[in-house]
């Protein structure tokens, strides 16, 4: 619809009236007092093998007074009896929100992958020290790396992970399980596999006559968090497409990646299509307005978390996904190899074969892609660059989240040449372009500076397959896009 003076009129998101900043802000203060704790729980996530002959070694990580809160949200639900809690605790517990708290580390010792991989997907009690302390017992594994947490703010420290084989006792386990198993995350989602009522919904705020979609892809560092502008005649509808940010990245990358976070909390959408959970997709659910991102008629798009194993799933995601089905509205996709549904030709979503092929995990097969076409025009322009161009025949674009080529649907990987990809994984060796571009096509890659991101191989392959012009948020910054359909 058109406002008075003829302009466009966002389709706006009802705003949630209930809770407001404070409750939010005394749920997220008193999270972060509670990271003082030095014995945590972990969930040995999955172990990955790393180029230059180390092994990366992710864990969810949980304290008691986070499981209280957990356990308060989804065991108890929203209500408390009454004077069971003290006024302040009954508010902190009405600002829930989900939050984050993981640590990932690199480590070249054969003896603490030889330990660490037998308890992947399981629970061990650690300790969580700074990383220039001593004092730790002699038989300790130990390792090094960064500890992040979000409730609003996102703060990352340099954290020592130390492990002396303090296995939990069945009881222990029962009761992490109890709100963290898979059987939880299953109960916790029941009812949103598939249910076409919520994607109907979401198909209700595509416009009907998309004639132009513009986009920017943030530079958050090896991580996605891309904006969509899907505008007709008479309304535009925004979408967000991944909301993550790197877990670490270059000192000279620091302030640019900020800056851009920050201005997150002003977005205001429609729907979020998360391509998969991993935490580089996610992490940055912080720095939105979470009376917006959480809203009552809010939409989620998401592949569906109850096919990942327990090591394939963190704690992060497990949360999200129960809060949102129960505060908002979510579609979980299981249609592996398929289109979800669309409105029009213009813009689809289809989701990966969900095989296990190459070195690519279950939850990146599984995950969900944008495919876009339309009329023969589109623009991409950096600070640096601006390559537009024109043609007389129709466009195709294709968003990839992290889904490896090798698991893409034939459909939209065979059936047309593309003008723009957002190329899967940061550019990753690990997943070989086999899609083909034309003259002047174009290929961006989220990824950070340094580390193994892009990989030469996938830069080569994309360059023989026909992308001419190859854009990298790193060197290039934010990456502002325009497809006319």
């Amino acid at each position: 619809m058109k406002t008075s003076n003829g302009g466009i009129k966002k389709n706006m998101i009802k705003m949630d009236s209930v809770l407001n900043e404070n409750d939010y802000g005394m749920f997220s203060a008193k999270l972060q007092e509670s990271l003082n704790d030095e014995n945590v729980y972990a969930k040995v996530l999955q172990i990955e093998e790393m180029e230059d002959g180390g092994h990366m070694y992710r864990f969810s990580l949980i304290n008691e007074f986070m499981f209280e809160v957990d356990q308060y949200f989804f065991a108890q639900g929203n209500q408390m009896p009454v004077g069971s809690v003290s006024e302040e605790n009954l508010r902190i517990f009405r600002g829930y929100h989900p939050f984050i708290y993981e640590f990932e580390g690199e480590d070249f010792e054969e003896l603490v992958y030889q330990e660490m991989r037998q308890y992947e997907g399981e629970w061990i009690k650690i300790q969580l020290k700074d990383i220039d302390s001593y004092g730790s017992d002699e038989n300790d594994i130990v390792i090094d790396g960064t500890m992040v947490f979000s409730a609003s703010p996102l703060i990352r420290a340099g954290k020592r992970l130390c492990f002396n084989r303090r296995e939990l006792g069945r009881k222990e386990v029962e009761r992490l399980n109890k709100i963290y198993g898979k059987d939880k995350i299953a109960e916790n989602t029941k009812g949103c596999v598939n249910n076409r009522n919520t994607y109907n919904k979401f198909l209700r705020r595509i416009p009907e006559d998309i004639c132009k979609i513009k986009g920017i892809v943030y530079e958050v560092g090896n991580a996605n968090n891309i904006k969509l502008d899907l505008i007709s005649q008479k309304v535009h509808c925004q979408v967000l497409y991944d909301v993550g940010c790197g877990v670490s990245y270059a000192a000279d990358e620091k302030e640019r990646i900020k800056k851009n976070l920050e201005c997150l909390f002003e977005s205001e959408f429609q729907a979020v299509i998360l391509s998969h959970w991993d935490l580089d997709h996610i992490l940055a659910v912080g720095y939105y307005n979470p009376r917006i991102l959480f809203a009552q008629d809010q939409i989620w798009i998401a592949p569906n978390i109850n096919l990942l194993e327990p090591k394939e799933c963190s704690l992060s995601a497990a949360r999200l996904a129960g809060y949102v089905a129960k505060n908002s509205n979510l579609y979980l996709a299981n249609k592996l190899g398929k289109e979800l549904g669309s409105r029009d030709n213009v813009f689809k979503l289809w989701q990966g074969l969900g095989t296990k092929k190459r070195e690519a995990t279950h939850n990146n097969n599984i995950g969900i892609m944008i495919e876009i076409s339309g009329a023969g025009f589109w623009k991409i322009e950096t600070a640096k660059d601006c390559l537009e161009t024109k043609k007389e025949r129709k466009i195709h674009a294709l968003l990839a989240g992290d889904c490896p080529f090798d698991n893409m649907p034939e459909r939209p990987k065979k059936h047309t040449l593309y003008d723009f990809l957002i190329t899967p994984h940061h550019g990753s060796d690990r997943t070989v372009p086999d899609i083909r571009g034309e003259e002047r096509s174009a290929a961006v890659i989220c990824a950070g500076s340094g580390g193994e991101f892009p990989g030469a191989e996938h830069v080569n392959k994309l360059r023989e397959n026909g992308f001419w012009g190859i854009y990298k948020t790193s060197e290039d910054g934010n990456i502002e896009v325009e497809l006319k359909v």
